[in-house]
């Protein structure tokens, strides 16, 4: 995949490997902090990722609809709280889809 953007995430949406592709396309990971690699994160919190995507909203509301089904398997984990928590306080869009679900 030396020519496709391309990434891995981890159980908590944490992308933990890229390629040189991902990195021109999505942003500089190794220069990120932890949450900046946070794909939920990224997408609600990046203004560059609104940009980025031609039907953000869309693509936004189905990572948070893939990220609640993760929540749900993880209730107990309180990193899955915290990080709503966080996002709730952040985001508007993240507070008012994630009542709204």
């Amino acid at each position: 995949m030396e020519s496709c953007p391309a990434y891995l995430t981890d159980n908590r949406w944490n992308i933990i490997a890229w390629n040189r592709p991902a990195c021109e396309v999505f942003g500089d990971f190794p220069a990120m902090e932890e949450l900046g690699r946070n794909l939920v994160w990224r997408t609600f919190m990046v203004p560059e990722y609104r940009r980025l995507f031609q039907d953000w909203e869309g693509i936004a509301k189905r990572s948070l609809a893939q990220f609640r089904i993760h929540y749900a398997k993880n209730m107990n984990d309180p990193w899955y709280n915290e990080m709503v928590a966080r996002l709730k306080q952040a985001s508007p869009e993240f507070a008012a889809w994630w009542q709204a679900a």
